[in-house]
């Protein structure tokens, strides 16, 4: 058992004893970190034709592609600890800030984390179809389901469509989410790689009911009540609604020429043309579509301070869109003798227009901007690549943003690869800090350029131990404060971090741990643990006669006590407050999974601990995390 009682009689040596018995958490999501982890069965035997690549991967020649696999390690970790106290709940973040491309919004979305996101598009390549099912089922009436199918069209087209669902009640009153996000995407090249085309298309809805928290922790923390729905809680008729529509184009013409005619392999009595273009221009159109609904039929509850119109019926909506064009000079990754460049980019100019509205404000915006992007590729020369991008607006509503990243790999001897990254930026408070005009809040605020600047060198070793260390400094930092009001941190703020992890295997029995330190002044601006541990240890092997894989054991995550940010329904945000302070806590997780050929199920014990040392797991303020929970899942994938 975890000697939470030894660690409290020992306080200063508290923080070392918890980083060596759990080691440690990577700044990558929890869900992140598994999916990243390989099996060490090939699955399926033909794993190789299911493949995939992102928007950066489509090529005039190869694609820079991955395989998809579905690996039995780490497939029972299928929802972030993090995602509030209900799946479909937004998203709680615990590292740095992250640095957010350039251009106008209306906000960092807290439930981004959730469905199909136009920041993580996949495309799918193969000569064969690929469907993949999941689904998982827990207590508390929680489903979730994710379907997505790819069908190649020929050898140089692709369609795919995906779907996922969360419909989940929960364990307390208003807390049920119903959400929904469907994807539809494809690329076309042509044969004489003189013109490509890739587009990507999103829809996603979100209905959450919002119970505002807890009236008093006291009814979960002291009080011996086990049914959950019993405990009274803030909001009685308050709900979020979110809807997103995101379509994205790119169509490209390739320009070079025609340096080689050979015979062709079907047909050795005709003779065919290859062409290794070598520059393009490029054009991208984006479509953006959002909006944002508040609605409470009980506004006089008490839940807040303030009721400017309405005294019956709360609803604030805010709705954006935004269209955006791009015309971009590329030069191709080739030359004309079809070798790798040393270096090779792009440059364009981006024109972002479109209209945002909240209640009594309307405000139109329009940007202008320059984005440049180099890459330096590895070859069989060097073991190194390099890239770096940048974006700048120089004319327009957020004139005089930018950011700029610099990434360096390269490797010291045979086994360690070392990652230098430095990134820039100086933007604009997106709308939200400056405008809102609700039936509860108001505000109007005037607040300069907000600067940040992050260095971090990660080091691989054996690809069995990495380490990372990040550097971070933000100028005049935007956050809300407990009153729920955007504020300007009148100053910097300097932080350090350290994430590292390791893999062990030693014949049927594995372990893998990450962990991250964080150390950054005690100010209201920027509230984090100072340590988050997450990991696994289990046993790994076959049965009846290797027809079936087995896996069995525990998973944990860990972080230190710190004060929680709220959560405010009315503007979908987190705030800081210094009323309350979470302990330490540890959640442990027995889980068993199975795989028969391409099938996985598996059966989770999740908070297996509830109650065990202390009922103090809270994530968000007055919202406690689940108690014990039942959860399976399967998954299936097939050929065709």
């Amino acid at each position: 058992m975890f000697p939470v009682s030894a660690l409290k009689l020992f306080p200063s040596f508290k923080i070392i004893t918890t980083a060596m018995l759990l080691c440690f958490f990577t700044d990558v999501a929890y869900g992140q970190v598994a999916a990243g982890k390989k099996d060490t069965t090939s699955f399926p035997v033909d794993s190789t034709k299911f493949l995939a690549f992102n928007e950066d991967g489509f090529s005039f020649f190869a694609h820079q592609t991955y395989p998809l696999q579905h690996p039995l390690d780490g497939f029972q970790i299928f929802r972030p600890r993090l995602m509030g106290a209900n799946g479909g709940q937004a998203y709680i973040n615990y590292s740095f800030p992250e640095i957010q491309p350039v251009g106008f919004r209306r906000s960092v979305n807290p439930y981004s984390l959730f469905g199909f996101s136009p920041l993580r598009k996949r495309f799918y390549a193969g000569d064969r179809p690929y469907t993949a099912i999941d689904f998982y089922v827990s207590q508390g009436k929680d489903q979730q389901v994710r379907v997505i199918h790819a069908h190649p069209l020929g050898k140089d087209a692709n369609i795919a469509v995906g779907f996922t669902r969360v419909r989940s009640e929960g364990f307390y009153q208003r807390q049920n989410t119903s959400n929904t996000s469907i994807n539809l995407n494809g690329w076309y090249l042509t044969k004489n790689r003189r013109y490509r085309l890739i587009g990507d298309a999103i829809w996603t809805g979100i209905a959450n009911a919002e119970n505002g928290g807890l009236i008093d922790d006291d009814d979960f923390e002291v009080t011996q009540q086990p049914n959950r729905r019993l405990i009274p809680i803030s909001l009685s008729s308050a709900q979020t609604k979110q809807r997103e529509r995101n379509l994205w184009i790119k169509q490209s013409v390739s320009f070079g020429p025609v340096v080689k005619t050979v015979v062709d392999k079907d047909d050795s009595t005709k003779t065919k043309k290859l062409h290794f273009p070598t520059w393009a221009i490029s054009h991208t159109f984006k479509l953006t579509d959002q909006d944002w609904t508040y609605i409470d039929l009980d506004p006089t509850s008490g839940f807040y301070a303030t009721i400017y119109n309405d005294t019956t019926k709360t609803r604030d909506s805010t709705h954006l869109w935004k269209v955006e064009n791009a015309l971009w000079v590329e030069l191709l990754e080739r030359t004309k003798d079809n070798q790798m460049r040393f270096l090779h980019g792009q440059v364009g100019v981006r024109h972002e227009f479109g209209e945002i509205k909240n209640d009594t404000i309307k405000n139109a915006f329009d940007n202008f901007m320059l984005s440049v992007r180099i890459v330096n590729p590895p070859s069989e020369k060097h073991k190194y690549n390099f890239n770096a991008n940048g974006d700048y607006i120089f004319q327009g509503t957020n004139a005089g943003d930018y950011q700029a990243q610099v990434r360096f790999a390269s490797f010291l001897g045979k086994n360690i690869l070392v990652i230098p990254e430095v990134q820039i930026s100086g933007q604009q408070a997106e709308f939200l800090y400056q405008h809102f005009s609700g039936n509860h809040f108001r505000w109007q605020n005037d607040f300069v350029q907000v600067r940040q600047e992050r260095v971090s060198l990660g080091l691989n070793f054996l690809k069995l131990f990495t380490l990372r260390a990040v550097g971070f400094h933000t100028s005049m930092p935007l956050y809300f404060d407990s009153t729920g009001l955007p504020v300007q941190f009148n100053g910097d703020i300097t932080g350090v971090q350290f994430v590292a992890g390791f893999e062990i295997h030693k014949k049927n029995f594995h372990t893998w741990a990450n962990v991250r330190y964080t150390e950054i002044p005690d100010n209201q601006a920027l509230r984090v643990s100072k340590i988050q541990a997450i990991g696994s240890i289990y046993y790994d092997g076959f049965v009846f006669k290797k027809a079936l894989r087995l896996q069995a054991g525990i998973d944990y995550f860990f972080r230190t006590g710190y004060f929680v940010n709220g959560w405010m329904p009315s503007t979908a945000q987190f705030y800081s407050q210094s009323d309350k302070k979470t302990t330490d806590y540890v959640y442990l997780d027995p889980w068993v999974s199975i795989k028969i050929k391409p099938v996985r199920v598996f059966v989770k014990a999740d908070h297996v601990n509830a109650g065990l040392f202390g009922r103090k797991y809270y994530e968000t303020l007055h919202q406690p995390q689940p108690d014990f929970v039942l959860r399976i899942g399967i998954s299936w994938v097939f050929n065709d």
